[in-house]
């Protein structure tokens, strides 16, 4: 037998929801076709990783579409497991025809959000602009000014009295001395 090549046709994103004339319809849906794919190698397993692969984390039920039959809603079938996939794999080599697309209609659950476009990512920070003053390639990238962050009024490195001096006079009542981490001495 030669192999029969399929489409898979997946509408997500809707519900189905009966419209004023009483008809079951799938509302506010989109449409997503992918490649073809050989009919022998159709699994339940794989139709998930491309539903999975379209943005959406689960799913609250899975129906196959039969195109042969007299409405809409007499051809959903429920598609759970290998079971419908094989019932579902059976209608489209039996009834091939004009078009090899089967068509998977994707009922959400009502906790799990659809999901938005992603957003465009943000753009690259220009390149750091070089000093008008100096040539491009002198230009130094490693910062060697030993700058803590700290900003003062003058640009001079401040300089600690000696250790133990705290004060200007010199006699020993005025007179400081501290040890590190510990208290005042006298």
């Amino acid at each position: 037998m030669a192999t029969i090549y399929v489409v898979p046709v997946f509408n997500v994103g809707g519900y189905l929801v009966r419209n004023e004339a009483g008809d079951l319809v799938y509302a506010e849906g989109r449409v997503e076709k992918f490649e073809e794919m050989d009919i022998d190698h159709v699994n339940f397993g794989d139709l998930v990783k491309l539903y999975e692969s379209l943005g959406f984390v689960s799913h609250q039920k899975m129906h196959w579409l039969d195109k042969n039959a007299v409405d809409f809603e007499a051809g959903l079938y429920k598609l759970d497991g290998d079971n419908g996939i094989h019932d579902m794999c059976h209608n489209l080599m039996v009834n091939i025809g004009a078009s090899n697309e089967f068509h998977i209609y994707v009922e959400h659950s009502i906790d799990v959000p659809i999901p938005a476009p992603a957003p465009d990512p943000a753009p690259a920070p220009p390149p750091a602009q070089a000093h008008a003053s100096a040539p491009a390639s002198n230009i130094d990238l490693q910062d060697t000014s030993g700058d803590d962050g700290y900003e003062s009024a003058e640009d001079e490195v401040y300089k600690p009295p000696p250790y133990g001096y705290e004060g200007d006079s010199d006699s020993d009542e005025s007179m400081e001395v501290r040890g590190r981490g510990k208290g005042k001495k006298k």
